[in-house]
């Protein structure tokens, strides 16, 4: 999880756009990746519409067999990841809707659609939820925030039609408690 103490934003107000784009989506930070090339590819991404695709499969798209729940997993997995260099810009703009949006695809999700999504995917998708949430939110209302999709998880496994999954949303339960 990110640590805010880690994070120095004063450096997003210094960055300008490169050449021929219109904004800065990631900056340099000391304390994950100054790689100038790294930095320049993310800004190019988001700079070509790459962030608002992903945003609108997350938050229109329905799982099927060309966009899978387990896809939609390895997108949020994938902003996720360098989640320490997002411009502040950024954040206000792309960190709720991204969250809300693979929220209510895992918790909207049918059985049908779950019974194919391996536990560690959704665990994944889940840390990556929270990797996100630790740049936006206190590190309080992050940790609530990430208990309470944990439940909200154990309640959908344990409603489910399927003993496998409703095994697993005891198995999970068990180690919240454990963990309280």
């Amino acid at each position: 999880m990110v640590d805010d103490d880690d994070i120095n934003e004063d450096l997003d107000d210094l960055m300008t756009p490169e050449e021929g784009h219109d904004r800065v989506y990631c900056v340099p930070r000391l304390s994950a990746c100054i790689s100038s090339k790294f930095i320049s590819f993310m800004n190019n991404f988001g700079n070509s519409g790459g962030f608002a695709c992903i945003l609108d499969a997350l938050a229109n798209g329905t799982p099927d067999d060309k966009l899978t729940l387990t896809t939609m997993g390895y997108m949020i997995t994938m902003i996720s990841m360098p989640s320490k260099l997002f411009h502040r810009d950024w954040l206000a703009e792309f960190a709720a809707p991204l969250v809300a949006a693979m929220k209510a695809q895992l918790l909207g999700a049918p059985d049908k659609i779950l019974k194919d999504v391996p536990a560690n995917d959704v665990s994944q998708m889940q840390i990556s939820i929270s990797s996100i949430n630790s740049r936006v939110m206190d590190k309080e209302e992050a940790k609530k925030d990430q208990e309470k999709l944990k439940l909200e998880i154990c309640k959908k496994c344990l409603s489910s039609e399927l003993l496998e999954r409703r095994i697993l949303g005891i198995r999970e339960l068990n180690t919240i408690i454990r963990n309280s």
